[in-house]
């Protein structure tokens, strides 16, 4: 079997890249802007709100946060693969290596253009906080965080009863269904960081950039 993605998954990755070519010019001039600011320091959370009033909320440590700066090719190819997310089957079942794909793309334009000082990235602690420095001026965090739960099966349908006729085992068995669900949350959240001054930011469930779910 070939490596190769399928025609249209294919074309649909050419022309999510080719969204951030034409802007590659204009990231020099931001990225001199940023490191020429003074430093702000951004200190963020990152947990799930609570299902019911009288239960805490569910902090996301461990997690790793990636600052990105935030110039406008980055928010073009978001944009855009936002957009083309529910439009095909193919940019359904894709979309998770799409993002990746478009983030590390982004970022090795920034490292290339002489911006990879300017990539930052913290662990958030047991309690999801975070804190990074940055430069006053626009910028994009990204987080990626699963979490994997079992599925309810439903009770078995009883078989008709078959028609009498030779044993014959059948061609294909049926496949079997899936015993869980793996809940991909995505954040891509642009942030104005105050040079010289603090600023903080809340990443939750309710600001996520896309949730995507796969069934295993």
């Amino acid at each position: 079997m070939s490596g190769l993605p399928p025609l249209g998954t294919a074309l649909a990755l050419v022309g999510l890249f080719a969204t951030l070519a034409p802007g590659a010019e204009s990231l020099r001039p931001h990225l001199l802007s940023l490191k020429e600011r003074e430093l702000g320091r951004l200190t963020g959370r990152l947990f799930v709100e609570p299902a019911r009033p009288d239960e805490a909320v569910k902090p996301l440590g461990g997690v790793t946060v990636l600052a990105l700066p935030g110039a406008p090719p980055l928010w073009t190819g978001l944009d855009r693969l936002r957009q083309e997310y529910r439009s095909s089957a193919a940019n359904y079942t894709t979309v998770l290596a799409r993002f990746e794909r478009l983030i590390q793309d982004y970022r090795r334009e920034v490292e290339r253009e002489g911006g990879e000082q300017l990539v930052r990235t913290a662990v958030a602690d047991p309690d999801g906080r975070f804190e990074l420095e940055l430069p006053g001026g626009s910028w994009v965090l990204v987080v990626s965080h699963s979490t994997v739960s079992p599925t309810k099966q439903p009770p078995p349908k009883p078989k008709p009863p078959r028609a009498a006729r030779p044993n014959v085992p059948p061609l294909l068995p049926d496949p079997p269904p899936p015993t869980k669900v793996k809940e991909v949350s995505l954040w891509a959240y642009r942030v104005e960081v105050p040079a010289g001054r603090d600023v903080l930011v809340e990443l939750h469930d309710r600001n996520r950039w896309l949730t995507h779910l796969v069934k295993e």
